[in-house]
């Protein structure tokens, strides 16, 4: 026979378990969502014109010679997404919003979902990151005709590792809520 003080532990362990993937998919999304504020852009190997866009921030680095940097330009916010170059020309102003206020909800609805056991609550962030990447993709195939996968920093690659983080929370959320 079980005794009850074992069986919270082991309940109370599963729910620690269960709880650890979406804490790391949280992490690794709030450090893609941060990342450029932390790190520096890339070098680049020869002479022109680096651009590197986020949802809410935009660089543009101008380097004379490999490796050496004679110009850095940045805006951010509604610098960036009222800019007329991107209003006028690519017409993605409402995708970056939207982009940026659906990665807000992802932490938002990731942190929640950590405390509050509830199913679709826990897919939330599974479909919030994968819009993410869809419209990262989206956006870097309107800018660089086809290109972007250059342009890509360390945001961008540190959500596939989320995506699945998530995804993989839900699932143990899902199997743990259908054994109970």
């Amino acid at each position: 026979m079980v005794s009850l003080k074992s069986m919270s532990l082991r309940s109370l362990a599963i729910n620690i378990l269960r709880r650890i993937p979406a804490m790391l998919g949280s992490l690794f999304f709030l450090f893609s969502l941060v990342s450029p504020f932390c790190l520096s852009s890339g070098s680049f190997m020869g002479v022109g014109e680096v651009d590197y866009y986020w949802s809410y921030k935009y660089d543009v680095h101008v380097y004379l010679q490999r490796s050496f940097p004679v110009g850095f330009r940045q805006s951010r916010f509604s610098d960036y997404w009222f800019n007329s170059l991107f209003q006028k020309y690519f017409g993605i102003t409402w995708i970056l919003i939207s982009m940026f206020i659906i990665q807000v909800l992802t932490l938002i609805c990731s942190t929640i979902s950590m405390i509050v056991n509830r199913r679709l609550l826990s897919l939330a962030p599974v479909y919030l990151s994968l819009t993410i990447l869809v419209l990262m993709i989206y956006t870097g195939n309107k800018l660089f005709e086809g290109y972007y996968y250059e342009a890509f920093q360390q945001g961008y690659y540190l959500v596939y590792p989320s995506v699945f983080l998530f995804a993989t929370a839900f699932t143990l959320n899902i199997s743990h809520s259908e054994a109970t």
